[in-house]
């Protein structure tokens, strides 16, 4: 049995030595002592923080500290790790030369067999690629958030589905939208065509069918450019394109005084004439 159980442990102790050869090939990993003292790092870590394994062992992890994270950021990490509990978050670091990057981290504290924790195993994942596109994607969105609200015409944007992913407040406001429209977490075309159709905004006729005229149509949709009297007395220059991939953004125009300037030259031209 004494046999048979140092055979286990020797095995165990080869599979954990295979699978931390195999982390350290992967990931950026470090080690420290209970107190937080770096006593161990892989060449990922060096690789990635510029500083040799002799400048991290014996320092701390403020050495790559970015500043980036609130105090408190690293008081919930230190309140799981120090109950005994791994934590994980995604950590901007900085480099040696003062270069950002991040990682998808987790701390995980090991405990001897009466629960006194000896030492704490950090493996990390560069992410640093995916920040940074992330930070681009949302530059981009904030861009056409602010153009959305400051275009002088209002617009709305239906992907391949005919569902409204993107519209500005002067699209509502010109169409007389009530909030109510755009309350559910998806609003499609159709029930906006539909809601059009009920209130008579297309003239007369079964609201059904002329709702499901016009969205099949956009199933198909192609440029197009109309004006569009509403029972309000504005007049909308309606003009809308074909996206690559689906859908389509439509723009909304209030040129009623334009019209009305060219109807006062209109009659004023037909009384030149007249005389």
């Amino acid at each position: 049995e004494i046999r048979a159980a140092v055979q286990d442990a020797g095995a165990a102790l080869r599979l954990s030595d295979g699978l931390m050869r195999t982390i350290d090939h992967y990931a950026i990993v470090s080690e420290t002592d209970a107190a937080g003292t770096i006593t161990r790092v892989n060449e990922g870590f060096c690789r990635i923080s510029g500083y040799s394994a002799d400048e991290l062992v014996g320092a701390s992890h403020n050495v790559v500290n970015s500043g980036v994270h609130p105090p408190s950021f690293w008081a919930e990490a230190w309140q799981a790790i120090s109950s005994n509990q791994p934590w994980r978050g995604e950590v901007c670091n900085l480099t040696k030369d003062g270069r950002f990057y991040w990682v998808d981290s987790m701390i995980a504290p090991l405990a001897d067999e009466h629960g006194v924790i000896e030492k704490y195993v950090s493996i990390r994942m560069d992410i640093t690629e995916r920040k940074k596109l992330e930070q681009e994607i949302s530059e981009r969105n904030q861009l056409l958030q602010n153009i959305l609200l400051n275009i002088p015409v209002g617009l709305s944007v239906m992907d391949r589905n005919l569902n409204l992913v993107a519209d500005n407040p002067l699209f509502r406001k010109l169409l007389d939208f009530p909030d109510s429209l755009f309350a559910g977490p998806v609003t499609t075309f159709e029930s906006i065509i539909r809601f059009n159709a009920l209130r008579g905004e297309y003239g007369p006729g079964d609201p059904q069918a002329i709702t499901a005229a016009i969205v099949e149509r956009a199933r198909h949709a192609e440029p197009h450019q109309f004006e569009r009297h509403r029972p309000d007395g504005v007049t909308l220059e309606v003009r809308g394109a074909p996206m690559p991939g689906g859908g389509f953004v439509t723009s909304y125009s209030d040129i009623t005084e334009i019209k009305k300037s060219e109807e006062r030259v209109r009659q004023q031209e037909l009384r030149v004439q007249a005389r």
